[in-house]
């Protein structure tokens, strides 16, 4: 018997536009994206980092850098360190939800629609920044790289020039990592095949899935099949 594929129950509904996450997941996992893009699979997330690092990402943009609890009140301060060496009155995101939301840039990269969010950005400096919850891992400049790599496409599509800079900061240790696409051209290259490999995979059915020690945290574990 012929096994069954994608391919044989015909070809689902690819995803209209694409995001950084698009991208880093179906890096992470062919199979997650699968499920998370494609097959419209909801899981909410109790992964604690990730549900603190938005709400430490809430209080920034409404400029609240006070908190009862240590750990959170020494990210705040590492945020508001940062905030007082930039230029004055930077532009926050505010909700995703938010059809006017400031942070919100949309456009074309690598020939498909993007949509990506600048976390804090100064528009006539140039400058963007995107707020970390964990601590520095050179492992996944990388990554980093794509996220900005994208911003800058669409900020450029707005305003018609490239970012000056972007940075990365870590709320755990207080690194800050600039991102070399926006300027080094065998980087930009290096994200831009990234890019254009996982978009060439998407249109090619490719889900493949990608066992390790990661999937402990999956939060689609036990959707594997």
């Amino acid at each position: 018997m012929k096994q069954a594929t994608l391919q044989t129950f015909g070809k689902p509904p690819l995803p209209r536009g694409y995001s950084p996450s698009h991208v880093l997941t179906y890096r992470k996992c062919e199979y997650l994206f699968l499920l998370i893009y494609i097959y419209k699979v909801f899981v909410e997330s109790k992964f604690k980092p990730k549900v603190e690092g938005s709400s430490i990402h809430k209080d920034i943009s409404e400029g609240k850098f006070t908190s009862d609890d240590p750990i959170k009140q020494n990210m705040l301060n590492i945020a508001l360190e940062f905030l007082t060496e930039m230029p004055a009155n930077p532009t926050f995101e505010t909700s995703i939800e938010d059809k006017n939301n400031p942070g919100v840039y949309k456009g074309t990269v690598c020939n498909a629609p993007f949509l990506a969010v600048f976390d804090v950005h100064w528009v006539y400096d140039r400058v963007g920044a995107d707020w970390k919850r964990s601590e520095h891992k050179e492992k996944y400049d990388g990554e980093y790289e794509i996220q900005a790599y994208i911003l800058n496409e669409l900020f450029k599509q707005k305003y018609g020039q490239p970012l000056k800079k972007f940075y990365f900061v870590f709320l755990k240790d207080g690194f800050r990592y600039e991102a070399q696409s926006i300027y080094d051209g065998a980087v930009r290259k290096r994200t831009e095949k990234k890019i254009y490999n996982m978009l060439d995979g998407v249109k090619k059915l490719q889900f493949k899935k990608k066992q390790s020690w990661a999937c402990e945290w999956c939060e689609c574990q036990g959707m594997c099949i």
